[in-house]
């Protein structure tokens, strides 16, 4: 992404040993995903929430450039 340009990522909320995590979904590569637009954001926040087995929240967040 250019500066001063928003983008979106996602974020993963679970529980662990009752210990809340967070974390962001990132590629095989270990760089976190980003976004251009919500709608993307949106398809993949969807996909990995209806994929979840362990009640995993998925979070759409907007950062800004």
């Amino acid at each position: 992404m250019t500066n001063n340009q928003s983008f979106y990522v996602v974020l993963k909320h679970s529980k662990v040993d009752e210990i809340s995590k967070t974390v962001l979904i990132n590629d095989d590569e270990g760089i976190p995903y980003e976004f251009e637009t919500l709608e993307e954001a949106e398809r993949v926040r969807d996909l990995f929430q209806s994929n979840t087995t362990h009640n995993s929240v998925y979070e759409i967040k907007k950062i800004c450039g």
